[in-house]
């Protein structure tokens, strides 16, 4: 069944293909031996480097990523501080911008005041004066309230961005503990 030319194409595929093992690699031989037992040495040894290498650069990456945290820890801290001062500084405002308020209220519609401007457009000569000392008064009170009103507006603006800044960094302390977390449970 066998023909010459199926036997000539058989042997030339066979040396197209040749899947035989080179000498070189002919592991019964002693030069072989020692070539291949000094690759593994240094395989070995090349191994044990890289992973020496990779034990530092994660240990390095881990004490970044913690003072990076802690860095964050201390903002965090100095923003919580100026927050609260501001929370502070806002309540102030607000308790004297009430009380401004109120004051400015209860004696505008004091019955006694009622009565001085009828006096005064009456031109009472005897409540003249004392007409004239509570507008002026009521007038000082209003620019207080006037004032009291920005001070309230500029602590209430300065209590968001410190909140706002608290909150920005909360994060990103939150993401840095994480990555810490993170680098520290890669060696588990």
């Amino acid at each position: 069944m066998s023909s010459p030319a199926k036997r000539a194409y058989s042997e030339s595929m066979e040396n197209e293909y040749d899947i035989s093992t080179p000498d070189e690699y002919d592991i019964s031989t002693p030069d072989l031996k020692k070539r291949r037992t000094g690759e593994l040495v240094d395989m070995e040894a090349t191994l044990e480097r890289m992973m020496k290498s990779a034990e530092e650069h994660h240990e390095k990456a881990r004490t970044e990523a913690i003072d990076k945290a802690s860095a964050l820890e201390d903002r965090l801290e100095e923003a919580d501080a100026a927050h609260n001062i501001s929370k502070k500084d806002l309540d102030f405002a607000k308790k004297d911008l009430d009380k401004a308020e109120c004051m400015h209220e209860k004696f505008e519609s004091h019955a006694m005041f009622k009565m001085l401007q009828k006096a005064s457009d009456s031109k009472v000569p005897v409540l003249l004066d004392d007409s004239e000392e509570v507008k002026n008064t009521l007038t000082k009170l209003q620019n207080m309230i006037t004032y009291l009103k920005q001070r309230h507006d500029v602590a209430e603006r300065l209590c968001t961005e410190a909140l706002e800044k608290w909150q920005g960094i909360h994060k990103e302390y939150k993401e840095a503990e994480a990555y810490v977390e993170k680098i520290s449970t890669l060696v588990e």
